[in-house]
């Protein structure tokens, strides 16, 4: 769903920008300017950095944003999740200490030859080690959500190295395919290339 939602957001965002920027007329006058006639490598690749540095940004932008939004809000998920295992840990963890303080209590109260004190002193030694147990679980559960807490992308830093990676890709794909869609746009409607 997300590659779908991002491929017709830039399908959207790309009729937008073609509709306010007319990019062959820019085009011409940017190739004029340097004096690159049309057809030639020059102007071709004047042509595809033009494009690519008005197109590319603008999409980067709002498909890192979408992303990132997207992501964040995922982790956000998974990190109340585990907080709130965490409470539910912590509550049986308090409630288990409660239960051992209490057997504590009653083993003092007990003479230490009576039958039943060995029996309640083995139930109060599981009873530490599952409380051992329990704080392990949150440890590592404090930990699992210091990490994803830590790990949510920041906008900021996943955007630079995005942007550059889509200049370069996209006027790779401009460079490329930019000129075959014109021709064939132009042969399907007679004008002569």
């Amino acid at each position: 769903p997300s590659f779908i939602l991002s491929f017709i957001g830039s399908f959207i965002l790309s009729v937008i920008i073609g509709l306010i920027i007319p990019m062959k007329p820019l085009s011409d006058k940017v190739c004029g300017k340097f004096g690159a006639e049309q057809g030639t490598m020059k102007a071709r690749i004047i042509s595809s950095l033009l494009s690519t540095f008005i197109y590319t940004p603008i999409l980067t932008t709002t498909m890192v944003l979408t992303m990132t939004g997207m992501a964040g809000k995922n982790l956000d998920m998974q990190i109340d999740e585990k907080k709130t295992e965490l409470a539910n840990l912590t509550q049986q963890c308090q409630t288990l200490e409660a239960e051992a303080k209490s057997l504590e209590e009653q083993i003092a109260a007990i003479p230490e030859d009576a039958p039943q004190r060995k029996e309640m002193e083995a139930s109060l030694g599981e009873m530490k080690q599952g409380i051992g147990e329990m704080k392990q679980g949150m440890g590592e559960l404090n930990g699992a959500i210091e990490g994803m807490t830590a790990g949510k992308p920041v906008f900021i830093k996943v955007w630079p190295r995005s942007l550059a990676a889509s200049l370069l890709v996209g006027f790779i794909l401009s460079f490329i395919f930019q000129p075959m869609i014109l021709k064939a746009v132009m042969k399907k409607y007679g004008i002569e290339v």
